[in-house]
């Protein structure tokens, strides 16, 4: 992009240039043209500077989407590094965790009761796939969960027994999870919410870089289970080019049944066109 835009404006500038060296010599030769000489370089500086800095109209350019389904994708495609949005504990329609009451819940999640609370038949079903398919490399996991008006609208509520479920039952055990960082859910702050979760996201490529020696490029961005406000501050963390967004996605039979969830890692870059 830059050798298309030096092609271009660089060949302006000189002309620019010259035509104003000669104007400007013309008057400074000229007795009582300094007002006027100063005027005109004004405004071919101003014209110079709008030619350098006008608006440039953006596309977002998308690469071609990595599903991981095999055990040979999760072997080529896994991350050392995984940031995952994770929604407020919802149990299936029907199942044991269904009739539990809200406190019942709570006190299930604080004993690190995941049998109980039944994860895979939850709406964090997603959250388990979306790690669980990166468990061949990962290294360092970071949660990103709610805390709302008490722990029955807090999805940060449920984290630490989902951590042990992840280590327990899928033995993803030699990685190491990080649940410190979490949005306070406000009614009607969506801005400051957004803004505090892209600040979180950048936090997180800083220390996985600095402290794991974790590559932008061998890390991923889960945000299936994201809140609106906070699914889009984890997007505008990651249009640097070599921040990857993952969603999961659902498997069908012939008969519209689903039998399984797979991860799709997304790679998009916005890129500034030429006028």
């Amino acid at each position: 992009m830059k050798s298309l835009l030096n092609l271009y404006l660089i060949p302006l500038i000189v002309t620019l240039f010259n035509v104003v060296s000669n104007v400007l010599a013309t008057l400074v030769t000229s007795p009582g043209q300094k007002p006027l000489t100063i005027a005109f370089a004004a405004i071919i500086l101003f014209i110079v500077a709008a030619i350098m800095y006008r608006p440039k109209p953006v596309t977002v350019t998308i690469g071609e989407p990595i599903p991981i389904i095999s055990e040979t994708d999760k072997k080529r495609y896994s991350k050392k590094g995984l940031i995952v949005c994770i929604s407020l504990y919802k149990p299936w329609e029907g199942t044991t965790a269904d009739k539990l009451l809200p406190g019942q819940r709570i006190e299930a999640a604080n004993k690190f009761d995941f049998k109980t609370l039944d994860f895979p038949k939850s709406n964090l079903a997603p959250a388990i796939e979306a790690v669980n398919c990166h468990k061949e490399k990962l290294e360092q996991c970071w949660f990103i969960s709610t805390n709302g008006i008490g722990p029955e609208n807090s999805s940060s509520t449920y984290v630490q027994s989902l951590i042990k479920y992840l280590q327990d039952v899928k033995g993803i055990k030699h990685c190491e999870f990080h649940s410190e960082h979490f949005v306070q859910f406000v009614q009607a702050s969506d801005i400051q919410q957004t803004k505090k979760t892209r600040d979180y996201v950048d936090e997180i490529y800083k220390i996985a870089k600095s402290k794991y020696k974790i590559s932008e490029d061998d890390m991923a961005a889960d945000i299936t289970g994201a809140l609106k406000f906070i699914g889009l501050g984890v997007t505008l963390a990651c249009l640097d080019g070599h921040r990857q967004i993952q969603l999961i996605g659902t498997n069908y039979d012939p008969n519209q049944k689903t039998k399984g969830l797979y991860p799709v890692i997304y790679d998009f870059e916005p890129v500034l066109q030429q006028n």
